[in-house]
């Protein structure tokens, strides 16, 4: 390799970091091109057949998606892309391309004239291992940078005070179902809460979350009483056949994701919840609303610990445990209806009615009451006993 070159010479020779013989092949054969700031060094659609270095000006590896772009890496003089490719075969991302932050000057070098230059210059491949040394490093430490940030997000979000900020359930039932909640905790079983609403079944799912060795991983909640519109209830296939594929196919791309055409060619996966929760608990609230074949699908997936998004053809791993809440009564459960709810009949807490134990209304009554009067600055130190006695015995 050349001694580096004063800054007058590094200006008229920008080529002095290469060995002699790769300067002579590179001027033969005119590899060294210009970009303007903002054009595509590496466009969209790169099929991987250039190796190519920056030798003067930087620019920035980019990963597009459908709303954003995603700035990778940064690269500057002396860098290279494609390498990677190179040695293993692989292509890069189809939606990834090399954008010029200022004007540029870069050597685009075919695959086959690289090899060629590999065997001729030996010394060159030293610092081209060194530089590949460089690049994994800097990957580790954003792997690890990312783990502990993964980390860190999903303890915020998994605490019950982020999820169920205003949630409140008296320690009488609590107690009552203690026994259940400990036993389902040892297993990686789906477990499916009974209840009608407001009985603090999701309350019950985060204890039971908490007492698993799940406990570590995250913890999130979909709603389907709330993502889906409006008479999007399961309709009977027989009569609505249409109206059931498409709220099966929303499902599918809420839980399992998609895989459908990007913007700048080839495949653009959508991750769902199995993705987001990755090795947690998923919560379902109403999990009813699963049409049948979204509830086979799920089946499916936890006994595989895999699954298929939508407009997929591969399976994808995936592992999680499930916690489903409904307020159906187990005598509406049927497996050709609910094969879902019905598989999990043998992991299934039942919560009664608030009416059924009332011995729990004085402590809510008081709770609900501080809350409501240190939001209205106002303090009441206690509630009339004929208030108090009318509240216990509503029917």
């Amino acid at each position: 390799m050349q001694n580096p070159p004063t800054t007058e010479q590094a200006q008229y020779d920008p080529l002095w970091r290469f060995p002699d013989g790769m300067r002579r092949l590179i001027r033969e054969k005119q590899f060294l091109k210009e970009y303007y700031a903002g054009e595509y060094v590496v466009g969209p659609g790169n099929r991987g057949d250039h190796v190519t270095f920056i030798v003067v000006g930087r620019a920035s590896l980019v990963l597009h998606d459908n709303f954003e772009k995603m700035i990778v890496d940064e690269l500057g003089p002396g860098d290279i892309f494609g390498e990677v490719g190179f040695f293993t075969g692989g292509a890069w991302p189809s939606d990834s391309v090399v954008v010029a932050d200022e004007p540029c000057r870069v050597l685009e070098i075919p695959t086959e004239d690289f090899e060629l230059i590999l065997r001729q210059e030996p010394d060159f491949v030293l610092p081209l291992v060194r530089g590949l040394g460089r690049k994994i490093i800097r990957l580790h430490r954003s792997i690890f940078e990312s783990k502990i940030k993964r980390r860190a997000l999903h303890d915020m979000i998994s605490r019950q005070e982020h999820i169920f900020p205003e949630y409140y359930m008296g320690d009488y039932i609590r107690r009552r179902v203690s026994g259940r909640v400990e036993e389902l905790a040892r297993s990686d079983c789906p477990v499916r809460i009974v209840g009608e609403s407001g009985v603090g079944k999701e309350g019950i799912a985060h204890s039971l979350f908490q007492m698993s060795h799940h406990g570590k991983e995250v913890f999130i909640q979909v709603n389907l009483m709330e993502t889906e519109a409006e008479g999007d209830e399961p309709a009977d296939p027989a009569q609505d056949p249409d109206r059931e594929k498409d709220l099966t196919d929303r499902q599918t791309r809420l839980f399992f994701g998609a895989e459908e055409p990007g913007r700048q060619g080839g495949l653009r996966e959508v991750p769902g919840y199995f993705d987001l929760t990755e090795a947690g608990t998923l919560l379902v609230r109403g999990v009813d609303r699963l049409t049948r074949v979204m509830q086979l699908r799920i089946l499916e997936a936890l006994a595989t610990d895999s699954f298929r998004r939508l407009g997929g053809i591969h399976a994808k791993k995936g592992k999680i445990r499930l916690i489903a809440t409904t307020r159906m009564d187990p005598s509406e459960i049927f497996p050709q209806d609910h094969p879902l709810l019905h598989a999990m009949m043998n992991w299934a807490i039942i919560i009664p009615p608030l009416r059924t134990r009332r011995r729990e209304i004085p402590g809510l009554v008081h709770y609900y009451l501080k809350k409501y009067g240190q939001e209205s600055h106002r303090q009441v130190e206690r509630l009339p006993k004929e208030t108090l006695k009318m509240l216990v015995n509503y029917h």
